[in-house]
């Protein structure tokens, strides 16, 4: 049997709060999920609890990691994740365009 299928989403963003961004993503999540593909939101900081229960209620994994704070344990982290998951596709958000995720 092979990995899980997953979408990385990598966001330069912490959610502290639900707004319609959250709601989009996790409307995403859930249609992905449904599809068989493990939505995986990797945060720049750990969300609100409240934030957080709500994307894994729908199947999502949310997992902090900051790429600011240590670029090399970011991408560290985000190899660990690869390869947990068959990645089918990333998804950059909120980062600016001069870091080195893009």
């Amino acid at each position: 049997m092979g990995k899980p299928a997953c979408i990385l989403f990598l966001f330069d963003w912490q959610p502290v709060f639900w707004s319609t961004r959250e709601e989009y993503f996790r409307k995403l999540a859930e249609r992905l999920k449904a599809k068989g593909v493990t939505p995986v939101l990797v945060s720049s900081e750990l969300a609100d609890q409240e934030v957080r229960r709500r994307f894994e209620a729908v199947g999502a994994r949310v997992e902090p990691c900051s790429y600011h704070a240590s670029p090399f344990g970011y991408w560290r982290h985000i190899r660990r994740l690869q390869r947990e998951y068959d990645v089918q596709a990333g998804h950059v958000r909120f980062f600016d365009y001069f870091s080195g995720v893009y």
